[in-house]
């Protein structure tokens, strides 16, 4: 409990820099869409368990003060790396 927003936050870098770079990973085998959806598949998992971690967080002991400095950073990046992993996702299938 004591450390789970830090895992948020490990979870959400993951996730931001899985979703910024999983548009290259078309090209890694001859644009095959295999590491393109692993590289979505992982950004999908890691932005969602971090807003799952921070709202767990939230519903089991509130926050303190020192714990915003983190939800500034972990929120907008999970959230903000859903919708761009969405959006780039729509366009390359669609």
């Amino acid at each position: 409990m004591k450390y789970t927003l830090w895992i948020a936050l490990l979870l959400a870098s993951i996730g931001g820099v899985s979703g910024y770079y999983f548009q290259d990973m078309f090209y890694w085998a001859g644009h095959s869409f295999f590491w393109f959806n692993v590289g979505a598949a992982l950004a999908f998992v890691c932005s969602l368990t971090a807003i799952g971690l921070v709202i767990f967080t939230h519903l089991k002991q509130g926050f303190a003060t020192r714990d915003m400095l983190l939800l500034v950073v972990i929120l907008p990046v999970a959230i903000g790396t859903l919708f761009w992993t969405t959006f780039v996702y729509a366009m390359w299938h669609g």
